[in-house]
């Protein structure tokens, strides 16, 4: 014996359709914007350069030149950044991402942070000078 509830209404309603202009155009999506279409952050994207006893040894002999980089900086990037503070124009531009890695210290845990560095190649009468 079934038992139906009256105040249910078991009609089927037909789908509303939303009203959608079809003769405005769709705006493209915005993508990320790399680091050199903004001005004020040419000079960020640099951060130091990289100094240990490798880099100094490339810099005196090859005449490369290694920089600690942002991390979302590209190769064009770091381009511009060397011509617009250096004055100098690179031939090559290595870009190499470190991860970071956990460390232990004393037995406490840590992580070292990870860093881009970016290996500049410059001709043989270009030098960087920093003090």
């Amino acid at each position: 014996m079934a038992i139906f509830n009256k105040n249910k209404k078991n009609k089927l309603e037909p789908k509303k359709e939303k009203p959608e202009d079809k003769d405005t155009p769709i705006a493209p999506k915005k993508t990320e914007s790399t680091l050199s279409s903004d001005v004020g952050l040419i000079n960020k994207t640099i951060i130091r350069q990289h100094i240990t006893e490798k880099a100094t040894d490339k810099s005196t002999n090859s005449n490369v030149f290694v920089f600690e980089v942002e991390k979302k900086a590209t190769k064009r990037d770091v381009a511009k950044a060397i011509k617009e503070i250096y004055k100098v124009v690179p031939t090559k531009i290595g870009v190499v991402n470190i991860p970071s890695k956990i460390i232990n210290v004393r037995g406490v845990k840590g992580v070292r942070p990870g860093m881009k560095k970016a290996y500049i190649y410059l001709k043989k009468s270009d030098r960087i000078e920093i003090v």
